[in-house]
Order: C-alpha cells, then sequence, then structure tokens
C-alpha cells in the first residue's frame, strides 16, 4: 500500500473515530463533557490533516513509495481493542486500560517479546493508567466505568 494511500485511510480513520466519540458523548454533562470534546477535536484535526497530506503526496510524488505494514499485527490491534472496550464493562475501566496499554505496547514492541520488554510496557501501562486515574478521577471528579476489580 502506498503512502498516500495510508496517509488518507489513517485520515478517514481518525474523523470516524472522532464522529463516533462525538455521538457517545452527547449525553455527558458540560463539566465531564469538556476533555472528550478536547480530544475529539484533536483527533478530527489530525485526521484532515492526514488526508491533505495524504491528497498532496499522491498528487506530486512521481515516484510511488510503499509502506511496510503487517496485516496480523493490525488485526491482533483491532481483535485487542475490541477486548478492551468489551472487558471495560466487566473489569472496569482503570484495570482493562492497564492490561491494554500493557499488552499492546509489549505486542507491538520493536525490542521483542521477552521479559524486558514486558517489564518496560508494563510500566508503561501503570505510568499511563495512573496518569488517567488522576486526571479523570482525583482532578476532574469524572466518573469511568466500574466493573467488579475497580
Amino acid at each position: 500500500m502506498t503512502k498516500s494511500r495510508t496517509d488518507i485511510l489513517a485520515g478517514l480513520a481518525c474523523l470516524v473515530v472522532a464522529l463516533v466519540f462525538y455521538i457517545q458523548g452527547m449525553g455527558l454533562s458540560p463539566k465531564a463533557d469538556l476533555y472528550p470534546k478536547i480530544l475529539e477535536i484533536f483527533v478530527a484535526v489530525m485526521g484532515v490533516f492526514l488526508i491533505i497530506r495524504g491528497a498532496l503526496t499522491a498528487r506530486t510524488s512521481s515516484k510511488v513509495e510503499e509502506v511496510d505494514f503487517d496485516r496480523i499485527k493490525g488485526i491482533v490491534i483491532v481483535i485487542a481493542s475490541i477486548l478492551y472496550v468489551a472487558a471495560i464493562y466487566y473489569i472496569g475501566f482503570y484495570v482493562s486500560t492497564l492490561f491494554f496499554l500493557a499488552l499492546c505496547s509489549w505486542y507491538l514492541s520493536q525490542k521483542g517479546l521477552n521479559i524486558r520488554a514486558f517489564s518496560i510496557s508494563g510500566g508503561f501501562g501503570l505510568f499511563l493508567t495512573v496518569l488517567l486515574y488522576l486526571l479523570f478521577t482525583a482532578i476532574l471528579k469524572v466518573p469511568t466505568p466500574e466493573g467488579i476489580l475497580f
């Protein structure tokens, strides 16, 4: 797949994701709505940027640049994302987020699938999950989905 086509598809995917999140967040209170709206705008702007860049690259480039894309990894991440969304309901947002971030970053790691890489990925997942907890629960007082564990 060419780089310009990849940019255009990624941009369209960003716009779809921003739209889905916008629709899902329509019922939020104004206090809880601010942060998701900022993220939705950011994702939409990045999507538009990618579409424009892909279109300009396709027009100006006479040389076709191929992008190496691992379809298996892409499919695994899509399936993991679907499982993550489902797990939020059952085991809670923070526990699901910790496992999702740690396992996906480990799987996508360039350092190989070993214990050292898993430790780094686990630390990354833990750091981001604690940051999300502090931001949403402690500072913004926004309720997050709770499950069996947390």
